[in-house]
């Protein structure tokens, strides 16, 4: 690319137009600022903190994220820190490319210069109020550049704090075994972490990379917020057993319910076990009147249903005729994998009840077995 004569003339180094490196601190602004927030978004969460060496305030990683979203690493100064030193050097930068390069030219030449105008000798040039009023236009761009990117280290800062409270609102009420379940645990000064290699993946200086840590974290990272196919961990959850409101720590973890909890709480839980084993003589309680089968999808009367003491209704979930094929579906498989000579009906036998081995004839027959006999003897 040729040099303009005027640029030539200049003593020193090379000289560039001043709306060039405007318009190329500029463009580096933008693009830091899109990578650190295409960054944030995709590390929402993240629980770590640093302290800015130069504004000394303690601000989550996010703040100190730079460069592409795939691979990106951490800054040695947070977003607001880094947008007001750019700032800060593109005045000094402007003042230099206005006051030192052309205080050596005529005027002419130097408004010329200022106004960033490519011109061939013998040009006419522009009167020297329209270059100033250019100057004070490129000025203003960049103040108002600066101000929106310093803006929206803010706006993300803000967010961020936001969600922490959000988090730490959650786990006043959580118990150890719900913040298990979500991969969740809590530091010494009450800060969310994670637990485990996630809290091993997050580097403990500015200068190493975050792209193994904003790997590791996207996955374990769980967004307590509704609306991204995650559900919202409530602080409190009904019991579907005793129909009593509890907080999440009185609920036992479930990798399988979407609000990652039991529906009974544990008091039920305990009552139905051991429940079940004192009061084994005792008849089920039935509750309702019908019931919908779930494999047959018919509803039918209760006295249709097999009774069960551990369901919450008194009744088992197949009713009567859906459990018995099913039960000799499970017989007949059982008797097939045993094999054909299984499968005969023994000669004879060992009682299990005297221990004694008898004849087949000692024997009631049965088809749950696969030696086709009952496993006590005839009385």
């Amino acid at each position: 690319m040729a040099t303009h004569p005027v640029h030539q003339a200049l003593p020193g180094p090379a000289y560039a137009a001043p709306d060039q490196h405007v318009e190329d601190a500029a463009a580096a602004a933008a693009h830091a600022a899109a990578s650190a927030r295409d960054a944030a978004a995709h590390v929402a969460g993240l629980a770590a903190y640093y302290t800015c060496p130069r504004c000394q305030l303690d601000r989550p990683v996010v703040e100190f994220l730079l460069g592409d979203t795939s691979a990106p690493t951490l800054s040695t100064h947070c977003h607001a820190c880094m947008y007001q030193q750019r700032s800060e050097a593109m005045q000094q930068l402007l003042a230099a490319q206005v006051v030192d390069p052309t205080a050596a030219l005529p005027h002419h030449q130097a408004a010329a210069v200022a106004a960033g105008l490519h011109l061939q000798e013998g040009a006419v040039l522009p009167p020297a109020g329209e270059a100033a009023h250019f100057l004070q236009q490129q000025q203003q761009h960049s103040l108002a550049e600066a101000a929106a990117l310093a803006a929206a280290a803010a706006a993300t800062a803000a967010a961020a704090q936001q969600q922490q409270q959000h988090e730490q609102q959650v786990r006043n009420g959580l118990g150890s075994g719900a913040m298990a379940a979500w991969g969740l645990s809590q530091d010494g000064d009450g800060r969310a972490g994670f637990g485990g290699a996630e809290a091993a993946a997050v580097p403990s200086t500015h200068a190493a990379t975050a792209a193994a840590a904003a790997g590791a974290q996207a996955g374990a990272v769980r967004n307590l917020e509704p609306g991204d196919g995650s559900p919202a961990l409530l602080p409190e959850k009904t019991c579907m057993h005793c129909g009593g409101t509890k907080p999440v720590s009185s609920f036992r973890g479930s990798n399988s319910r979407d609000d990652r909890l039991q529906n009974r709480c544990k008091d039920c839980e305990a009552e139905l076990g051991w429940g079940a084993k004192r009061d084994k003589g005792a008849a089920p309680v039935v509750k309702v009147s019908h019931k919908l089968c779930r494999r047959c999808g018919q509803d039918k009367a209760a006295p249709l249903f097999f009774t069960s003491k551990t369901s919450l209704d008194g009744l088992c979930t197949y009713c009567k005729e859906c459990q018995k094929g099913l039960n000799q579906a499970a017989r007949l498989k059982k008797r097939v994998r045993a094999g054909p000579e299984e499968a005969q009906v023994a000669e004879e036998k060992e009682c299990r009840l005297c221990k004694e081995t008898k004849a087949a004839a000692d024997f009631f027959r049965s088809k749950d077995n696969a030696d086709g006999l009952f496993s006590y003897c005839r009385p």
